[in-house]
């Protein structure tokens, strides 16, 4: 904790320093200006009777991480821009995690890295047309479809993908062919998942305060040379959230359908959220919600209705602690959250977790099943957890974060395993300019 104090005071002195700019260095150059800048982040955090591998671990753990991320930008007025951007994620401390475990992806650790490389042009020759191309992340609407995963210390989702988009009045078309990157701790991560993306993505924005998007992703392998099975896997369903005045709203919807080798795939995921903020100067908001990723109840049956999550985030939807990913769970939420002053931010999560259905599985944060009961009789109820979240935007270089949460087992985790109480506690410093 004193090195974090340390590096806290450190990077505060530099911010206030670098205050009378928003980049690192920025210049006219050419027809266009060019930008470089930095963004370090450095996390600390104390894992108890939990990792990133599995619930149980029966001992508790402290990791130190650090982001550093470098970025190349150059835009030309009206016309392309061309990003390139580096990163290097370390960790150090840790007693359960060790990069050698990996063969290839450690959530932990990534060698400095090309994490984006992409040319953009937002309105081709002041057209309605335009395109993304090259090494980028993709994220649309609430992110629980496209995310770019950017909690994690190396990251959820990068893609090498080309989008070609169309805007017209209140509504934008996005056209999506992408391989999803495969990130490699010790080489260049140059290889892809073994699956084609193409995507669908409608942006609209019906009346005033209120947004309503279509999508339809797939997600296919149709080589089996390598020994694993066909996929088809398509998925449609819309997201939509707005404001009335006090009241707010966002909902998401997905439906599941295809083949995973013998089986045809039926899935589902709905997610629904009221929230209702109140005329005080502290802005306090109350809100509630419901989640269910569908499960399967028969695995033999030739039909697969555990939704797999598309591309979507985990960390600040299904609990802060990261031990569930969305599939085959339900989630009810209740959420307070306070603006003290300005900058600040305060908010007290609540979640109780329970399987979609009985005879599916425990699906963990990297979507693979912990904890399974084939008889059904271990019950559903998964446990419950409190997550507290404090955030300090101190000015535009500088953010502070810290958290604390705890997760309480129920009745399916006492009766498959380890079921003592998780902890977790963590401070975060985020410098960028």
């Amino acid at each position: 904790m004193i090195a974090c104090c340390a590096i806290i005071s450190m990077i505060t002195c530099t911010v206030a320093v670098a205050e009378q700019s928003t980049s690192l260095y920025s210049t006219v150059l050419g027809p266009g200006n060019m930008e470089l800048g930095i963004n370090q982040r450095f996390r600390y955090e104390y894992l108890d009777e939990y990792n990133i591998k599995k619930f149980g671990t029966g001992h508790d753990d402290n990791v130190l991480l650090s982001r550093t991320q470098l970025y190349l930008k150059y835009e030309i007025p009206h016309g392309p821009s061309f990003f390139l951007q580096g990163q290097d994620s370390r960790f150090w401390f840790s007693d359960d995690i060790n990069k050698d475990d990996y063969i290839q992806q450690c959530p932990y650790y990534n060698d400095f890295d090309l994490r984006q490389a992409y040319i953009e042009w937002r309105k081709i020759a002041n057209t309605a047309l335009g395109f993304k191309a090259g090494r980028q992340t993709i994220g649309y609407g609430d992110g629980r479809i496209f995310a770019g995963g950017s909690w994690g210390n190396v990251g959820r989702h990068l893609w090498d993908a080309v989008i070609m988009s169309y805007a017209i009045e209140k509504v934008k078309f996005n056209f999506i062919y992408g391989q999803k990157i495969l990130f490699d701790w010790n080489e260049f991560d140059g290889d892809h998942y073994d699956y084609d993306v193409y995507s669908l993505y409608v942006q609209t924005k019906p009346v005033s305060g209120h947004v309503l998007d279509l999508f339809y992703v797939l997600k296919n392998n149709d080589d089996s040379a390598n020994g694993k099975d066909e996929l088809t896997v398509h998925t449609v369903g819309f997201y939509g959230k707005g404001k009335w005045r006090q009241l707010d709203y966002n909902a998401t919807a997905a439906y599941q359908f295809g083949e995973d080798g013998p089986d045809d795939i039926a899935a589902y995921m709905m997610h629904a959220q009221m929230g209702y903020t109140l005329p005080h100067r502290f802005q306090p908001r109350l809100s509630a919600g419901y989640t269910i990723g569908s499960g399967d109840d028969d695995p033999n049956d030739g039909d697969k209705k555990t939704y797999d999550g598309v591309f979507g985030g985990i960390a600040s939807y299904y609990g802060r602690m990261n031990l569930f990913s969305g599939s085959n769970l339900e989630d009810l939420q209740a959420e307070i959250s306070i603006k003290p002053c300005k900058g600040v931010s305060v908010s007290l999560d609540y979640h109780w977790f329970s399987l979609a259905e009985k005879k599916d599985a425990w699906y963990y944060c990297n979507n693979k099943a912990m904890r399974k009961d084939n008889t059904g009789s271990s019950g559903s109820d998964l446990g419950q957890e409190l997550d507290l979240i404090c955030k300090y935007k101190v000015n535009p270089h500088l953010e502070l974060m810290a958290g604390y949460a705890f997760f309480v087992p129920g009745s399916f985790a006492e009766n498959t395993g380890s079921s003592e109480d998780a902890h977790w506690g963590f401070t975060q410093v985020t410098i960028s300019f």
